[in-house]
């Protein structure tokens, strides 16, 4: 409502002004390097007034492109990032289907069209994964490691490969500073004793379930050889 009764009033003084102008035409004479322009002084304000709103009008164009315009301004960055979560999301569909050929692709597609993400790091790890490329799957889950946020997820995921290939002193690195940004963590005590246990380090091994006794949590039976008084019995034996 404030808009309209000022616009009202600015058409009001507009037409005023106007009125006085041509009733008062007047005389102008612009001189410059042997030019010589008259004008009536309506006219010059006439002209005046017509490049102000030429201006106005470019410029609310402009913005209004900005704005619209799915190439231009703040939407070409929107579109682009419509584009790579699709992508992202077409690929963890494929990767569902054991399709890692079109995931690879779409996960390249995704890491030009997106900045840097971790699930794109994790999902091209998967990719990697599938297709028997350990390198790539290492290289994909170091980089995790760069971004404080999914520090733990690259630490957890490179601690679960060297499980997996017996490399138990590779992995305990990687459990130790798990460990460090989350204590309490299931996964990192279970890890830590399974990678103790299997260097054979037991009073280590041991002190995982003590820890893992004090923060209240407890391992699954089948991982961790049954309930505490088993397992301390079975660390005192050894």
């Amino acid at each position: 409502m404030k808009r309209y009764v000022f616009a009202l009033i600015l058409a009001f003084l507009v037409s005023l002004a106007a009125t006085w102008i041509m009733d008062n035409p007047g005389q102008v004479v612009m001189a410059w390097r042997g030019w010589q322009l008259e004008t009536s002084f309506a006219t010059l304000a006439l002209f005046i007034f017509a490049v102000i709103l030429l201006v106005i009008t470019l410029q609310a164009g402009m913005q209004w492109a900005r704005r619209e315009l799915p190439f231009i301004g703040t939407n070409r960055h929107l579109k682009r990032q419509r584009r790579g979560l699709e992508a992202m999301n077409r690929a963890i569909v494929a990767l569902a289907a054991g399709d890692h050929i079109t995931a690879s692709r779409l996960i390249n597609k995704t890491k030009l069209l997106l900045p840097p993400q971790p699930m794109v790091h994790v999902l091209a790890a998967q990719v990697a994964r599938q297709s028997g490329d350990e390198k790539k799957q290492r290289e994909e889950l170091k980089a995790l490691l760069t971004d404080p946020k999914a520090r733990f997820i690259g630490l957890k995921a490179l601690a679960r490969s060297a499980l997996r290939q017996k490399k138990y002193p590779q992995a305990l690195t990687f459990i130790t500073e798990a460990l460090s940004l989350e204590p309490r963590s299931v996964w990192a005590l279970s890890a830590g004793f399974e990678a103790n246990v299997g260097l054979h380090n037991w009073q280590e091994a041991e002190r995982m379930m003590t820890r893992a006794r004090w923060a209240g949590r407890y391992f699954d039976e089948n991982q961790a050889g049954g309930n505490w008084d088993h397992q301390k019995a079975a660390f005192n034996f050894c």
